[in-house]
């Protein structure tokens, strides 16, 4: 079998043996002959299976199917054979992405005490030589009985170990003998220590002086993980020779609270991204706000990175619906379920829209399985690969005008006590999300790979690291383009934490400052600033910069000197983003807050707040609506009004050609 990406319009398909198949998939935890049939109905014919031996986070099997992992050396692939099988009879005509998870069997860490549950601990497992043999071995035996058995319906795998199986480490930087052995030899320094949970979480400033043992230990976990990773697609690729597809779950920039994203090892992106031996990069779709009725569907992977890199994003939507609320295996109940069939109905809607945003693939996640097991799900769904479909033979191109950078190896720094990387990365996204316009994110390593001219407005969110090429760039190639800033930039770029380095990329003068409590700013009314109390504080001292925002007490939050922004607070509420955006003629689609996606083509939008919907179009045009049907039209200036239920997520496809005036940017 040959299989690849094309793309004949610019969005991407899986050509397999010359046939072009839209990227769109199903998934379960629980596949059955009732849920395959159900997304084959829907027009599915691209499914993933979980090839697993072992509990989920849960307590609950991965896979009811069983693992194939049976002794040393030795693999009974049976329990493959079985869930093909069923596969095969309910969608005969498929194609098969295989997810297969490395993590060790409870056999086998009873024969290797000194390794703990590589499921858990995936940041020690790592660091034993008899353990990445042994899986090395599993996962070729494994890809060359699948090959040599099913090669003519499998068309991609993806790899998985660590928790939840995303490569995550859950051990939470703990020690071990194995681990620090190898840190020791990681530094060249046998006196090197792992750092104890006391050290990891010591008391003062929120930033980590990036020279400490615990910046270097935390540093060195996820260099580890993503060394891992590359390790086992390039073992891989020594089996399938590139003639699959190969993807992970990784490089995510939302993770929930700060310990978690510090501590689960795997924030080293930039080895995956410009990994040769990877070509898909999953992720569920975000969660949190973003997943609410008046949120905004987001990405917790830097899509944009992805692109450039020339990695595929596969858009996870494991929503769980209103029909999820059932008792599962151990008797609970999954507390994230919708409450009703219309809210997920629209969230589910939104997701597909976000997807489309982003050219990126899509799998629906039937989690454990009945989720879409109603007449108005199956409806829908239907409707959604129509709309997909649809939208992607159509030559689009983004309109997004803002360029987001983010850092996550920077977010290292953020000790865990305070909890604050989301007030840097994810809920500043989710803002951005809400101001009208739209944005692209990158991550700071891939900054020179970056378009500049497509972009007015740079946002760096968490960049406490600049390299002097960094600066040289952002001096001379963003010179004229708005560029914002966020509390500490560059603040530990000369190797130690210097309020200076801040002046060095703002051109302002900035002083630190305690704050009694946790300090707030306002702007148009509305308060914002870090959710806990960060030390330092800085404030803004420089006579020549425009003040925009002050702190309660009075001192200057955020101002505007010459091309640049600086904000001391994270945070940052949609109504400032919006009104900095205005400011170099970037385009806003809405001014209320409302969630929508653009492209040159059509625009999505969800009345989030009202019922009384308002588009601002770039220009006069007549839009068809995809999802309910109906034509619309803007008044002579481009603005469009309607009337739709709270909630409701809607498509305008433009009628017109996109080389004449309509939505083209």
């Amino acid at each position: 079998m040959n299989v690849g990406i094309v793309r004949p319009q610019g969005f991407p398909l899986l050509e397999i043996d010359g046939e072009r198949f839209a990227p769109l998939m199903f998934r379960s935890f629980r596949p059955t002959p009732a849920n395959i049939l159900l997304f084959r109905r829907a027009g599915i014919r691209l499914y993933q299976m979980l090839v697993s031996g072992g509990p989920c986070s849960m307590g609950m099997p991965y896979s009811l199917f069983g693992g194939v992992w049976t002794g040393p050396g030795q693999y009974d692939f049976t329990n493959f054979d079985r869930q093909m099988k069923m596969f095969r009879d309910f969608a005969p005509d498929a194609y098969f992405n295989v997810m297969f998870q490395l993590d060790t069997p409870k056999w086998w860490h009873e024969a290797h005490p000194d390794v703990p549950d590589s499921y858990r601990n995936l940041g020690i497992a790592a660091t034993s030589e008899v353990w990445r043999h042994d899986t090395t071995e599993l996962l070729r035996a494994f890809l060359a009985y699948s090959e040599r058995v099913y090669g003519e319906q499998v068309f991609g795998y993806t790899i998985a170990a660590g928790f939840a199986t995303e490569w995550f480490t859950a051990e939470k930087g703990a020690g071990h003998p194995l681990k620090e052995a190898a840190y020791r030899h990681h530094l060249n320094d046998e006196t090197a220590h792992v750092p104890t949970a006391e050290e990891l979480d010591e008391p003062g400033d929120t930033i980590r002086d990036p020279s400490s043992n615990q910046a270097v230990y935390l540093k060195y976990c996820n260099e580890l993980i993503g060394e891992l990773l590359c390790h086992y697609a390039r073992e891989a690729q020594a089996v399938l020779n590139h003639r699959k597809l190969l993807g992970a779950y990784h490089c995510y920039l939302r993770r929930g609270v700060s310990w978690a994203h510090n501590l689960w090892g795997a924030n080293a992106h930039q080895p995956v991204l410009e990994c040769p031996d990877l070509d898909i990069i999953c992720a569920p779709a975000a969660y949190g706000a973003a997943r609410m009725l008046d949120g905004a569907s987001s990405y917790q992977v830097p899509t944009e990175s992805l692109e450039v890199n020339g990695k595929l994003y596969l858009h996870e939507i494991d929503h769980r619906t209103h029909l999820a609320a059932y008792p599962l295996e151990h008797g609970g109940i999954l507390g994230d379920c919708f409450a009703t069939e219309d809210e997920s109905l629209m969230v589910l809607r939104r997701e597909v829209c976000a997807a489309l945003a982003k050219k990126g693939a899509i799998w629906w996640f039937d989690f454990f399985g009945g989720y879409y097991a109603a007449p108005a799900y199956e409806a829908e769904l239907k409707k959604h690969i129509e709309v997909y479909n649809r939208v992607l033979a159509l030559p689009y191109r983004p309109v997004d005008e803002i360029a987001v950078i983010a850092d996550p190896m920077a977010f290292l720094l953020l000790k865990e006590r305070v909890d604050a990387n989301n007030d840097y990365g994810p809920n500043n996204l989710d803002n951005l999300h809400h101001c009208g316009a739209d944005f692209a994110v990158f991550e700071l390593s891939d900054l020179e790979k970056i378009d500049v001219g497509r972009f007015r407005m740079f946002v760096f969110l968490n960049t406490f690291v600049m390299s002097e090429q960094t600066l040289k760039f952002i001096s001379e190639k963003l010179a004229g383009k708005l560029k914002c800033f966020v509390h500490a930039p560059n603040y530990a770029g000369g190797g130690t934490l210097d309020v200076e380095g801040i002046r060095r990329v703002t051109g302002m003068q900035v002083a630190r400052f305690e704050a009694e409590g946790n300090a707030k700013a306002s702007f148009a009314g509305v308060e914002f600033g870090f959710t806990n109390a960060v030390s330092p504080m800085f404030e803004v001292v420089d006579p020549e910069a425009e003040t925009l925002c002050r702190f309660t007490d009075g001192k200057v939050a955020v101002a505007r000197k010459g091309d640049t922004v600086y904000s001391a607070l994270g945070n940052i509420p949609w109504q400032l983003w919006r009104a900095l955006a205005m400011q170099v003629g970037i385009h806003c689609y809405t001014d209320h807050g409302d969630c929508h996606y653009a492209t040159t083509r059509w625009v999505a939008y969800q009345t989030t707040r009202t019922e009384e919907g308002e588009i601002q179009m770039p220009s006069a045009c007549e839009l068809e609506e995809l999802f309910d049907g109906g034509t619309y039209k803007t008044d002579s200036k481009g603005l469009l009004r309607f009337r739709a239920p709270r909630g409701r997520c809607m498509l305008f496809l433009s009628t017109a050609n996109e080389r004449t005036p309509g939505i083209a940017k």
